[in-house]
């Protein structure tokens, strides 16, 4: 399966990109009732009536307004382990890769450790803590016109339904977990930061 997904609303102007981890899943479903479409039962699996790759969205450049959420990839990776690797069922929630199995119900820094001894920023990581360079540069260029931080949601969302005509947003598939930094050594912060630096730099 393709994991980038730009859903596009020409007639509006505006196209935006999911990264997983990033209120993808709430985003989702707010694009599902601006576009009029049946919510499915999983929204990152389905498919979308207007859906760019990357080519389509770079040459979009100038006609469409192009959107991301982004977020701190320290937080970002606390929300997979919490809700992918700690939670519900042993074997693991459905569609869990094989990529993160190995990482089910293991303590928050071997997952770190196991993502930074890794690049991931290559494909074939798992989309979940696959890094957002991944889903918004293609061939050295930003694929989006702005990115918005997840915290600024709030602020932010009003402004971009009173200009695209999009509905509220609510808040999906969120996860379960103390404040991130209480997760963190300094040594583990120093390898994430490390390893997502161009995510750092997008999402500070």
């Amino acid at each position: 399966m393709n994991d980038f997904v730009a859903i596009a609303d020409e007639p509006n102007g505006h196209a935006c990109v999911l990264i997983p981890k990033c209120a993808a899943t709430s985003i989702g479903r707010a694009w599902e009732r601006h576009l009029g479409i049946d919510p499915a039962p999983n929204v990152h699996g389905r498919g979308w009536p207007a859906r760019l790759d990357r080519d389509e969205l770079a040459d979009a450049a100038g006609r469409l307004f192009r959107w991301a959420v982004v977020r701190d990839p320290r937080p970002r990776l606390v929300s997979v382990w919490a809700e992918k690797l700690q939670r519900r069922l042993p074997e693991g929630l459905p569609g869990l890769s094989d990529w993160l199995r190995p990482m089910l119900g293991r303590p928050f820094a071997e997952l770190c450790r196991y993502v930074c001894a890794r690049d991931p920023h290559m494909g074939a990581v798992d989309k979940h803590v696959r890094s957002m360079r991944w889903f918004l540069e293609h061939d050295g260029k930003l694929l989006v016109d702005a990115w918005y931080r997840l915290e600024d949601l709030p602020i932010v969302w009003p402004t971009l339904q009173a200009r695209f005509g999009l509905p509220g947003l609510g808040r999906e598939n969120a996860s379960e977990h103390l404040p991130w930094p209480k997760y963190y050594t300094a040594e583990l912060e120093r390898m994430v930061m490390r390893a997502y630096a161009w995510d750092t730099s997008m999402a500070g």
